[in-house]
């Protein structure tokens, strides 16, 4: 049976900056890709925050299908890039990850390096050439 084509999305700094200001590109690429991929966010923000970061990515209207957080138990030195290699391998058991999107150059090379799927910045993106479900060209 096929995997459902997913793409993952960071939060911090990639949907919203530092102040807590949403960056309106990324939104509008997740809504539209949300028409024809599953959407997974993911953040290095603890397990105990999940009630506040559902309740802010609902404000937003971001439509997710997963929501992978830090884990409590983690060992504070683990690395943003590791973990969310980590992450990724888990969800390609269960989705056919088409792309990861995050502000974080060390993640987006570990997951070029180590997940074999494509890494983009947010901040790159034109959310209008998002077209039919193909976002290769949605990347400026």
């Amino acid at each position: 049976m096929d995997k459902p084509k997913a793409i993952i999305c960071d939060i911090d700094n990639t949907i919203i900056d530092d102040n807590f200001v949403p960056i309106n590109n990324v939104i509008d690429f997740i809504k539209n890709a949300s028409r024809t991929y599953k959407i997974i966010c993911w953040t290095g923000r603890p397990e105990g925050a999940r009630e506040e970061t559902v309740l802010l990515l609902r404000r937003l209207g971001i439509p997710f299908d997963d929501l992978l957080m830090k884990p409590e138990t983690a060992d504070e030195d683990l690395r943003h890039h590791t973990m969310k290699t980590i992450m990724l391998n888990e969800m390609k058991k269960k989705y056919d990850v088409q792309l990861v999107i995050d502000d974080n150059k060390k993640v987006r090379r570990s997951i070029k390096d180590y997940g074999g799927v494509k890494a983009k910045k947010g901040k790159k993106l034109n959310s209008t050439t998002f077209k039919k479900g193909e976002w290769e060209g949605a990347f400026i």
